[in-house]
């Protein structure tokens, strides 16, 4: 155990270097790379993705991927297998977290039936008050959505994992990488994350729901009545979630699938609760 700390330390420090340099949505600007050099040493992402699954300490799912639908959505995203984020869109459907709390998108199945490029269709584009980017990576059932940032005024956060929380309506810092996001899924103390917002048996719930509806809760989650769980929740699409806090962008994005819906506390609070729960 004690040979296996420092190696997993160190693999996790270089792959942070490596998908920094190949963790890029595509430029349309540039020609398109064919999908064959996009493959070059795939396994080597999807080896640390599977190697981490095993190991994880919470209850995860990784969805089957149809061969056609990865092509398509690798080709369309421009990632490189061999990165954690190409790994994940090319490996698999897409993972479910905790019976499906967490959903980190791949290329689509019919289960999560949404691509990473196909949902982020006229939503990463978006800008926030900062003039920033987020190419979006995940979300929750409560309707939180986990992006990472692709632009903006500050570049040493670019390739960081921001959270949108509907109680703050905007994009709060986590402090980790695309990588870092995904070890926190797999074994990070997600209850202390969410702990406020997961009510008597909300497994059930969850389970009952696909992956392109989330929970609207109302009176919201956060709220006095909230925490006293005597909110009324409905399911409802996770495309019905985007309009409702990004109004402007509906009449783009109303062929496309989207999300959001209650959330969590503020910037700070998100950022600190993460960074205490990764090691727990």
């Amino acid at each position: 155990m004690k040979r296996i700390l420092p190696l997993l330390i160190i693999t996790l420090l270089l792959l942070t270097i490596s998908e920094a340099q190949n963790n890029k949505p595509v430029d349309r600007n540039n020609s398109m790379k064919p999908l064959s050099e996009l493959l070059n040493n795939q396994k080597k992402g999807w080896d640390v993705i599977t190697q981490w699954s095993s190991n994880a300490r919470n209850k995860i799912e990784i969805l089957s991927k149809d061969n056609l639908r990865a092509d398509s959505a690798l080709y369309q995203s421009q990632l490189e297998a061999s990165s954690p984020l190409g790994a994940v869109v090319y490996g698999c459907g897409g993972i479910l977290i905790e019976d499906g709390w967490i959903r980190i998108l791949g290329s689509g199945c019919t289960r999560l039936d949404r691509s990473l490029p196909d949902w982020n269709k006229g939503k990463s584009t978006f800008k926030s008050k900062d003039q920033s980017n987020f190419l979006l990576v995940g979300d929750d059932v409560i309707g939180g959505i986990y992006g990472m940032k692709t632009e903006g005024p500050d570049n040493t956060t670019i390739g960081k994992i921001y959270y949108f929380g509907p109680n703050s309506l905007q994009w709060e810092a986590t402090g980790l990488s695309y990588i870092g996001f995904i070890n926190f899924c797999f074994s990070g103390n997600l209850q202390s994350f969410y702990g406020d917002f997961q009510w008597h048996n909300w497994q059930e719930e969850v389970k009952r729901i696909n992956g392109n509806e989330v929970i609207s809760c109302y009176p919201l989650l956060w709220t006095k009545e909230g925490k006293e769980m005597k909110s009324n929740r409905k399911i409802v699409s996770i495309q019905k979630q985007w309009e409702l806090y990004h109004p402007q962008l509906k009449s783009e994005t109303n062929n496309v699938l989207a999300k959001k819906s209650p959330v969590r506390k503020s910037t700070e609070h998100s950022k600190s609760t993460i960074q205490k729960s990764k090691g727990k």
